[in-house]
């Protein structure tokens, strides 16, 4: 990746609402284009997206959750401030 600013659409586009990140980075991407933003569909491979990320200065990641807010919140989640937890096994939502 040749670009600072990675853009990184999560989830799996087969489980409705769960494809959501995917979608927006799409949508995103025909709108705001840019040479600086490196387009990733992330989707569900999980620590395999490291390759394509570790260079990025600013990276920004789309994604659905579970928050208990009404659908469709737009939300902001600092880095530090999801729970460290050691999960069974890996996806993209791990990240």
């Amino acid at each position: 990746m040749n670009a600072p600013i990675a853009c990184v659409g999560l989830g799996n586009l087969l489980l409705g609402d769960e494809g959501l990140g995917v979608h927006l980075m799409r949508a995103l991407r025909s709108t705001l284009s840019h040479p600086a933003i490196a387009w990733i569909d992330g989707g569900t491979i999980g620590l395999s997206l490291l390759p394509y990320i570790e260079d990025a200065t600013w990276i920004l990641f789309l994604d659905a959750v579970q928050s208990g807010a009404p659908p469709g919140t737009v939300m902001t989640l600092p880095l530090g401030s999801a729970r460290p937890r050691i999960p069974l096994k890996f996806s993209a939502h791990d990240i």
